[in-house]
């Protein structure tokens, strides 16, 4: 018994060793650490214009007028949180919308989170379609009747008003008469032939011809 007892004894000595050790280090005075956050590039910077518009499908130029024009809609009134700035919000959807991929991939690219390029993209196509009236010339009701009676006709198809399309507008010799900071090989596409990407609504029996090609 005498035995168990110290045994006993010394385990509670320890306990009270230890306690008054783990006081200790909570009295002493904690340093506390600066926050270093990991810094985004600087897209603007660190890639050529070629590697650039490869990227966003943009120049800087027109990236900068897209700011312009969505600064409203996109800037935060505060740094709480550490928000993307404009600039940054409008690349990160311009890379998604280039890109096609998941969401995680344009995020590697912007230096954010997959859920963080989900919002972002949100954003930024909400603030576009604010605009659109501005940008967007859609055929009156009576050019869509019009034209949805002639398909009817020519094609039998019904209720045929208008189209939305992206295509290449191909030239039919090398640009020319363009200014000095634009380059000749800005006009070649993938494709290796002068063209320029574009995006049209289309409400003439034209459109039907093409799509039969």
């Amino acid at each position: 018994m005498n035995e168990i007892r110290d045994i006993v004894r010394v385990r509670q000595v320890r306990q009270v060793e230890e306690v008054e050790e783990f006081e200790e280090m909570v009295d002493l005075q904690l340093v506390r650490q600066p926050v270093v956050y990991d810094r985004r590039a600087d897209h603007m910077v660190v890639l050529n214009p070629a590697e650039f518009q490869r990227t966003f499908r943009f120049n800087q130029p027109a990236v900068y007028a897209l700011v312009t024009m969505l600064y409203d809609q996109l800037h935060f009134p505060t740094n709480r949180g550490r928000p993307l700035s404009v600039l940054q919000q409008v690349l990160v959807a311009l890379n998604h919308y280039a890109g096609g991929h998941f969401q995680r991939t344009s995020g590697l690219c912007g230096g954010v989170s997959q859920s963080t390029v989900c919002r972002v993209v949100q954003r930024v196509s909400w603030a576009i379609c604010q605009h659109k009236a501005a940008h967007l010339k859609m055929p009156s009701e009576e050019q869509k009747q019009a034209t949805a009676a002639r398909m009817m006709q020519d094609h039998q198809l019904p209720r045929f008003a208008f189209a939305v399309d992206g295509m290449m507008v191909r030239f039919d010799s090398a640009p020319r008469d363009f200014p000095d900071t634009i380059g000749l090989q800005d006009f070649n596409c993938r494709k290796n032939f002068y063209a320029l990407n574009c995006q049209v609504t289309i409400h003439q029996v034209i459109f039907c011809t093409h799509l039969q090609i």
